[in-house]
This record gives structure tokens, C-alpha cells and sequence, in this order.
């Protein structure tokens, strides 16, 4: 019986053994990085030699150890993640990608054909505005140059003012039709693209939607408005905000500025932010010129913060 009971407890002892080794080895297999590559892109820059390539890998990799070893298919190679690499002649180059990490590594190749005809010239571009997005004169742009291949490219911004600046900040100050276009030239040819921008005349009035504002924790159980003003003349004042518990509160104004006749001058738009604790002066004043509106291309938003607790929000709009 005694010699059955160790038998048994021998072969449990064994047996556990064999279940930890299994559980580790799953572990390990568990805790393997993997790699895997999606693909190569290449953005070749131009059309002509010698071309200079952009390559990025497509891939998700993990590992604190990730070796990238680029093949361009020339007889170089790189270590780099994301290289560029000049190509001296034409012809078909098979590229390869391989990365590796302290537990395995995946290769991916493509094919990449150079020459005249597999590279066209593509003119594409887009732009930002500046303040607002409605295009009241004067308006300012950044282009965005996103041509392919080309070696040169212009700029024409449809009144005679041409450039040949990558990506250009161009301000048109009259109201009109423009016709603004970017040629992207490679070997003597040309691809262009063209769009047409309406600039609009100054607006001329100037509408206060609402008004947000923060005061320091001191004002909290106060009553709170505000007022608005141009030009030296009252405007509209707020509703009464009564024994406010929190910041910031939003006051709704609706006011189409009277004093505004559309010139953008030294003249002030002010909001007086008043509270219970003061009935004789303005807890804070926060004013802009009329002229400021417009070297910021009409902004609908003009924020304020004194920096001690004073801040202050006004949304508005401008109509003709």
C-alpha cells in the first residue's frame, strides 16, 4: 500500500512538472512580438533623373530592438525607418523591405519602375484661411503645395502676382474674382491646376452673438452682467446673472452693433463685465479696435484672460 501512495504522489509530482513547463512555454509563445508588413510606399519627388524617392513602411511592429534593413534594389541599403534615396538611372528596381526584432523579422517587396512614361506629373494643391472662412476682403491664404514629380513649381494668383515659393501666404485685398492656379513643370512639361476665389467686400456690420466670462473665486455669490459698448456708446446689457455659484456663465447679447457704420477704425468694442460688489465702476473692461477686427481677418471668436482670473469669450459675426 505504502509503495502504491508514492508511486502515485511520484507520478503527481511529474505530472505538475509537465503542466508548469506547458504553461511557461505558452507564456513564452504568448509574449512573442510579432511583425507585419502591410506594404512599401514610395512617393517619388520628380520626373526626371535623378530621382529621389521617399520610402515608409506600412507595417505594425513591436519589441524594443526593431532593426529596418531597406534593398533599393541598386546594390544600396540602409538601416534607416524611413529613407530617401537617389536613383541615378532608369529602370525597374526591386526594393525590399525586412524588420526584425529580438523574436523573429517579415520582408516585403515591391517592384518600382523609373522612367518618363511611368512618371506623370501631377499638380494638386489645397489652402488655409486666416481667420474668417468667409472670404470678406482683405483675406489672407496659405497654399499648400501637393504636386507630384514636378521639378518647378509656379504660382499664379489670378491679378498678375506670380510666385514660385513652395507653399505660399498670399493676401487678397480688393473684393473679386480671382483665378488662382499652381503649375507644376517637369522636363519641359506642365500639369496645372486652377480653382476661383470670390473675395467679398468688407462687411459692414458686426453682430454680438454671446458673451462668456470667468472672474476669480471673490465674485462667487454676486449678481453679474454684462455690457457692451462701441465707439463710446452703450450697445446692449446682458440679463442680470443672480448670486452666481460657479464659473464661467454665458450671457446672451443678440445685438447688431448701431454704432458700427462699417469703418474699421481706432474706434473700441468694449465689454464692461459689472457685479453687486461695485455698483460704481466695472469689475473689468476688455476692448479691441475695429481695425484689429480686420488685420485678423474677422475673427468669430475674440477671447480675453488678463491673466488674473479675468476671462472673457464673445462670439460674433459679420453680415453686408
Amino acid at each position: 500500500m505504502k509503495k502504491q501512495v508514492k508511486f502515485l504522489l511520484k507520478k503527481a509530482k511529474i505530472f505538475t512538472i509537465f503542466v508548469i513547463t506547458l504553461t511557461m512555454l505558452f507564456q513564452i509563445s504568448c509574449n512573442k512580438y510579432e511583425i507585419t508588413i502591410h506594404g512599401i510606399i514610395d512617393t517619388i519627388e520628380n520626373c526626371s533623373l535623378p530621382y529621389i524617392v521617399n520610402f515608409y513602411p506600412d507595417a505594425e511592429y513591436e519589441g524594443s530592438d526593431v532593426e529596418f534593413i531597406w534593398d533599393f534594389g541598386d546594390g544600396e541599403s540602409t538601416h534607416e525607418r524611413t529613407p530617401v534615396h537617389l536613383y541615378e538611372k532608369t529602370g525597374n528596381y526591386h526594393v525590399t523591405l525586412t524588420i526584425k526584432n529580438e523574436d523573429t523579422q517579415e520582408s516585403k517587396s515591391i517592384m518600382l519602375d523609373l522612367s518618363d512614361e511611368s512618371i506623370p506629373i501631377i499638380s494638386s494643391w489645397d489652402f488655409e484661411v486666416f481667420g474668417n472662412e468667409i472670404f470678406w476682403a482683405p483675406s489672407r491664404f496659405k497654399f499648400l503645395n501637393k504636386s507630384q514629380h514636378a521639378t518647378y513649381i509656379f504660382w499664379d494668383f489670378g491679378n498678375g502676382d506670380l510666385t514660385s515659393t513652395n507653399n505660399p501666404e498670399y493676401e487678397f485685398t480688393e473684393p473679386g474674382d480671382y483665378i488662382v492656379s499652381m503649375s507644376a513643370v517637369c522636363n519641359g512639361d506642365t500639369a496645372t491646376d486652377s480653382e476661383v476665389f470670390s473675395i467679398l467686400p468688407p462687411p459692414d456690420e458686426i453682430y454680438i452673438n454671446n458673451v462668456t466670462v470667468s472672474l476669480p473665486n471673490s465674485f462667487l455669490g454676486s449678481n453679474i452682467f454684462c455690457a457692451v459698448w462701441y465707439d463710446g456708446h452703450m450697445e446692449e446689457e446682458s440679463g442680470l446673472a443672480h448670486s452666481v455659484s460657479s464659473f464661467p456663465i454665458t450671457f446672451d447679447i443678440d445685438e447688431d452693433l448701431f454704432w458700427f457704420d462699417g469703418t474699421y477704425d481706432y474706434s473700441n468694442l468694449e465689454f464692461e463685465i459689472w457685479t453687486s460688489m461695485d455698483n460704481q465702476h466695472p469689475a473689468k473692461i476688455f476692448s479691441v479696435e475695429a481695425r484689429d477686427l480686420q488685420s485678423d481677418y474677422y475673427p468669430n471668436l475674440l477671447s480675453f484672460d488678463d491673466g488674473y482670473g479675468f476671462l472673457l469669450d464673445a462670439e460674433i459675426d459679420y453680415k453686408n
